[in-house]
């Protein structure tokens, strides 16, 4: 277990990777909630009562991991997007 931690901690993600875990954590967060038909965690929780399996459960570790990451990482505004954000970030990565 010590040896998959120190591997975890070595990862150094750029902006635009993090902008893209952001972006999955939203979509992720926002598919379940449709799944289910809530429109709010809150409201996901009751529903967790009448869960039996290992998957459903699952998900809703994933969905409280999903709020955590989007919690870590700041929103960036669409504007700034669809001014190259990533692409200009993608391109200092590859010029290391």
């Amino acid at each position: 277990m010590e040896g998959y931690k120190k591997k975890f901690e070595s990862i150094e993600l750029e902006p635009c990777e993090l902008v893209m875990i952001r972006e999955l954590a939203v979509d992720y967060r926002k598919r379940l909630l449709e799944k289910y038909h809530v429109e709010s965690e809150k409201e996901l929780r009751r529903e967790i009562q009448k869960w039996g399996t290992y998957d459903e459960t699952l998900q809703y570790f994933y969905l409280v991991t999903c709020n955590r990451l989007i919690k870590k990482i700041p929103e960036v505004p669409q504007e700034i997007l669809e001014q190259g954000f990533l692409v200009e970030t993608d391109n200092v990565v590859v010029g290391k």
